[in-house]
This record gives C-alpha cells, structure tokens and sequence, in this order.
C-alpha cells in the first residue's frame, strides 16, 4: 500500500504477465470462484479495485508499438476501439455462445471441424502474401463448405429460433 492505494511491484506484475499460474499457485489471488464477483478495473469506496486486473496496468504492460498504434486512433487503450454497451441491443436469446449443443451431434462434429479449419487457414490468410491471398481465402470456404457450414449454420439458426420462443413464451 502507498498512500492508501494498493500498488503492484514490478516483480509482482512481471510473474503475473509471464507465469500466470505460477502466480495464482504462489500469491492465492484468483484461485477461488466462490460466488459472485466485482469485474475487473471496478474500485471499492477506498478506490482500491477489486482484482489485480485494472486499466492502468494494461496500459503500463503495452508495447511501444501498441501505445503508437492507440494514439494514432486517438485510444488509450484497445477496450475505446470497440463499441459502448449501450450500443448494443438486448437479445432475445442471451448470449448465442451460451447455447448447448448436443454432445456427439452433427451440429457439434461440424462445429468443431469448422473451428479446427478455422485456426489452420485464418492465420494462413493473415500470413499470406497479397497475390496468393484471394487462393486461400477459396480454399478456407471451400473446406468450411465441404465441411457441412450450411448445414451447421441452418441447425445453429434453429436453437436461436426454440431458445427466443422458450424465453419469451
């Protein structure tokens, strides 16, 4: 504490950037979910925050070229890039990742070779160079087709449909 405030030590910060678990093994912070919590960068009536993750922080860990790349959008951090909550309407359905799908159904076999093509070619997209670009854009949709994406997006778009009409009964 300093000055009333709570303050993290270099040596602190550094083991939890680069050894989170580590850190969670050796301070005991964030080990235990009993119940409901403060989010993170939220502050109590001492204006302490709640958790060891918080604003200032994030900002102190970023890279010169992340700085750079704020300021060039006139951001002090990458959370000012997205949308405000209020921009977003409430949905019918909460949120569409919460919704189960069966274990061993089509839906979740597709889904997860989508996901798997996913991670090979997105990257393979952003690494490659821009004449060969437009290629492996076609071959990534033509592996999520071939992989049943229709189909997987159709049966999707039908538990979004029953869990709107469960809610909303």
């Amino acid at each position: 504490m300093e000055n009333g405030k709570r303050t993290v030590t270099p040596e602190t910060l550094k083991m939890q950037m680069n050894d989170p678990s580590g850190y969670k093994k050796q301070i005991g912070i964030g080990n235990y979910w009993f119940s409901a919590r403060y989010g993170d960068g939220v502050k109590d009536s001492t204006g302490n925050y709640y958790t060891t993750n918080f604003t200032e922080q994030y900002i102190e860990r970023y890279s010169q070229a992340d700085k750079d790349t704020l300021k060039a959008y006139n951001a002090k951090t990458y959370l000012d890039l997205w949308p405000k909550p209020e921009e977003f309407s409430v949905r019918k359905y909460g949120a569409a990742w919460g919704i189960q799908m069966e274990t061993g159904s089509d839906l979740q076999v597709i889904f997860q070779k989508c996901e798997d093509i996913m991670k090979k070619r997105i990257p393979e997209a952003i690494l490659s160079k821009p004449e060969v670009f437009d290629k492996v854009w076609d071959a990534f949709m033509a592996d999520l087709e071939k992989a049943g994406v229709k189909k997987m997006n159709e049966q999707f778009s039908q538990l979004v449909k029953d869990r709107v009409k469960l809610w909303n009964e």
